[in-house]
């Protein structure tokens, strides 16, 4: 028992969560600065990966406060007055998590209707149907998280009387989002492909444009 709750991933957790919140950084420094020398220079999608950037770095932080508090460990060993505040902070990270996610997902799309606006009329209705669906399968999953119990701090303090529904409806909502964010990927992977070969443009500003989709997705 004492080997089992001896072991700890919080710090694995934190490093991963950070590794990838500074690649974060790096790609969208990338990605502005190509964005900069095109000739439409930053847009919208820019704005919105930017601030799903802001979002994330946030989010690291409430993992960083998650880990401190016990996070990583198995909850079984926790103290109970230990294991709240982790139910707290897990909770914020991971509507920090939906957010994000979901402001890249809608910025992928409007790089993509940039580059089709004027070339596949059906394509950009398509696409801003796609926007719309993950809009609002991304509001609903971060309600989800914030109004699962009322109130809220019901869910970690025990001491706070309230109501709380039940968690196969947050795990119906993950498993929406999923399929949702799987299917904007694949389309913001598939349609570029399938329309850079018919604009007027040099190959080198293709391959920058590809190179800036790649960015998009990951």
């Amino acid at each position: 028992m004492e080997a089992h709750c001896a072991e700890d991933r919080g710090p694995l957790m934190l490093a991963v969560g950070w590794i990838l919140i500074g690649f974060a950084i790096l790609t969208v420094a990338t990605r502005l600065y190509f964005r900069s020398n095109l000739r439409h220079g930053i847009n919208w999608d820019d704005h919105l990966v930017v601030a799903s950037l802001v979002i994330g770095i946030v989010g690291g932080s409430f993992l960083t406060k998650l880990v401190q508090t016990g996070g990583g460990k198995h909850v079984q060993c926790l103290p109970t007055g230990q294991i709240y505040p982790v139910l707290k902070w897990s909770l914020l990270a991971q509507v920090c998590n939906v957010v994000g996610i979901g402001l890249v997902k809608i910025s992928v799309c409007l790089c993509v209707l940039r580059l089709i606006d004027r070339a596949r009329r059906r394509l950009s209705q398509f696409l801003w149907v796609l926007i719309a669906i993950v809009t609002v399968s991304h509001v609903i999953q971060a309600l989800v998280f914030l109004l699962q119990c009322r109130p809220l701090n019901a869910l970690w303090n025990p001491k706070v009387k309230g109501t709380c529904f039940s968690m196969h409806v947050a795990y119906t909502a993950g498993y929406v989002n999923y399929g949702v964010d799987a299917l904007t990927d694949i389309v913001c992977a598939i349609i570029p492909l399938s329309v850079f070969h018919r604009l007027q443009m040099n190959t080198r500003t293709k391959v920058a444009l590809s190179f800036l989709m790649s960015l998009g997705v990951l």
